[in-house]
C-alpha cells in the first residue's frame, strides 16, 4: 500500500507536510505491514522544492502519474474517464494513471480499459507490483 498522507493538502500550503507522511508511514507499517510500499504520492502532484532528502531520508520514492483520468471531476462520468485514459493511453503509448478509489468512476473505467485493450499488445501492471 503506497502512501498518499494524512491530510490531503498541497505540500506547498501546509507547514507539517513532513508529519503528515511520516504519521501514515508509521500507521499503514504498523497496521498493514504484508501491503506497505515505500512509495508516495502527492497530493496533487505537489511538493517542497527540497523534499527529495526528506523522502530519501526516509526510503520513501515519489510516484505520480502522467495521465489523469479526470475521475475526480463531477462534470464526467465513468466512461467519460475511461475514453479520456485510452486516448491518451494511445497518445503517448504508454502511462500511469491516476484513478480515485474514493470515486465509483475507476470501477466502471478500469474493467472496460482491459477489455477494450485485450490482444492488442497493451501490458497492465499493477502499482503494487512496483
Amino acid at each position: 500500500m503506497a502512501l498518499h498522507g494524512w491530510h490531503h493538502v498541497s505540500h506547498q500550503k501546509s507547514d507539517d507536510w513532513q508529519t503528515s507522511i511520516l504519521d501514515t508511514q508509521h500507521l499503514v507499517k504498523e497496521q498493514l505491514p504484508l501491503l506497505y510500499r515505500p512509495y508516495f504520492r502527492p497530493p496533487y502532484a505537489q511538493r517542497q522544492k527540497d523534499s527529495g532528502g526528506f523522502f530519501k531520508e526516509n526510503n520513501l520514492t515519489v510516484s505520480l502519474w502522467n495521465i489523469d483520468t479526470q475521475d475526480w471531476s463531477s462534470t464526467i462520468s465513468g466512461q467519460d474517464a475511461a475514453n479520456r485514459a485510452l486516448t491518451m493511453m494511445l497518445l503517448w503509448r504508454r502511462g500511469i494513471f491516476l484513478f480515485h478509489d474514493i470515486h465509483s468512476k475507476a470501477q466502471i473505467a478500469v474493467p472496460w480499459l482491459i477489455h477494450k485493450t485485450q490482444g492488442v499488445g497493451i501490458v497492465w501492471d499493477d502499482c503494487r507490483n512496483y
